[in-house]
């Protein structure tokens, strides 16, 4: 079956290719028409860019062009290999693989996303479980102080979570006036722009423990560190991929700040009695609060354009475009005939 699918052949350039992907799916897996993707600006801006570490280092095998970017998507079910028990045709589904039209996918990547959650909705559920991650390593406590750097959809979501924690105040700081109306909306207590406002002399006065570094912006950890009081924690959510220059001797040691990195490949792959949270525990929990109306995500959705003029929209995005925030690309009117009538044999088997 051919499929469409995104492609960095090379630094700062994007392709749509064409690919070959079975017609039907095998023993235990599922064929899959994607509705809805989500364009991660963190990490696909990075590579799309060049600027990711991973990039320049031997060893890191993932991070190399050609690169296929993505690792949000939603879609429909419309063929299942035998064996597979938890899904049938006509499911909607949403699964951690990269922007394509169609895929074939193993039945336990897959995870049911409720009737009432939407195709674009659902797409933002592994950037949310990145935040709920961090907030689970910051462990926050009800009442403890905690102010948030970087209002994209990593610092919005993890304000959204640090207020379900008990975090109070809930300071988020950024320097989009536009992100900070929508961290509004997402809990903070206060909001700071720091190109206008002071913010040392604000939090000083406030009864702040907990610092969250949410942009990767590798200059704001030291920064965010020395705005913590004695026995503060530092974590580190945003993925930094420069090298940050500090003072660890007066900044950390003696002041014994704990800096914790979060990272979302820290979550275990199977529970335990210590960690019950896998990643895709988080990813579950996720689409219920959407369900549950306790996080919309969809408030966050700037830019919804068809798959094949994403070039656009990451030479944007590169460019810092202070307007974009949640990108959905849109593959429901992206396959060619041929694809259609190959989903359509396989729904009839």
């Amino acid at each position: 079956m051919k499929i469409r699918r995104i492609c960095f052949p090379s630094q700062e350039t994007c392709t749509i290719e064409d690919s070959m992907i079975p017609d039907h799916p095998g023993q235990g897996e599922v064929l899959m028409e994607t509705l809805s993707s989500l364009i991660s600006p963190g990490t696909e801006l990075n590579l799309f860019t060049g600027r990711h570490s991973g990039i320049s280092d031997p060893q890191n095998k993932w991070a190399k062009y050609p690169f296929y970017p993505g690792y949000a998507s939603c879609g429909e079910v419309k063929a299942v290999g035998e064996g597979v028990t938890e899904f049938r045709k006509g499911m909607k589904v949403f699964y951690t693989m990269p922007h394509a039209s169609a895929l074939i996918i193993k039945e336990e990547e897959l995870i049911k996303v409720p009737d009432d959650v939407s195709a674009e909705a659902a797409c933002f559920a592994k950037l949310m479980s990145i935040s709920m991650n961090g907030i689970r390593v910051a462990d926050i406590s009800l009442g403890e102080g905690t102010v948030i750097f970087g209002q994209g959809l990593i610092g919005l979501f993890a304000a959204a979570f640090a207020k379900m924690s008990g975090a109070y105040p809930l300071v988020t700081c950024d320097t989009n006036q536009e992100r900070l109306k929508l961290s509004l909306k997402s809990g903070a207590d206060l909001v700071i722009n720091p190109a206008t406002e002071n913010l040392g002399e604000i939090l000083k006065e406030l009864s702040i423990s907990t610092a969250i570094e949410a942009s990767g912006v590798s200059a704001l950890i030291p920064e965010a560190a020395k705005i913590l009081p004695m026995g503060g924690k530092l974590i580190l959510l945003g993925s930094p991929h420069q090298s940050v220059n500090m003072n660890f001797y007066t900044d950390i040691h003696c002041r014994q700040i704990s800096v914790i990195g979060a990272h979302e490949n820290g979550s275990p792959l199977n529970p335990s009695h210590h960690c019950p949270w896998t990643k895709k525990k988080n990813i579950e929990l996720s689409l219920a609060l959407i369900s549950e109306g306790r996080i919309n995500p969809e408030l966050y959705v700037t830019d919804r354009i068809p798959a094949d003029q994403a070039a656009e929209l990451y030479s944007k995005i590169a460019g810092r475009d202070p307007r974009i925030l949640g990108a959905i690309l849109d593959w429901k009117n992206l396959a060619s005939s041929t694809t259609k009538a190959i989903l359509e044999e396989a729904m009839a088997v």
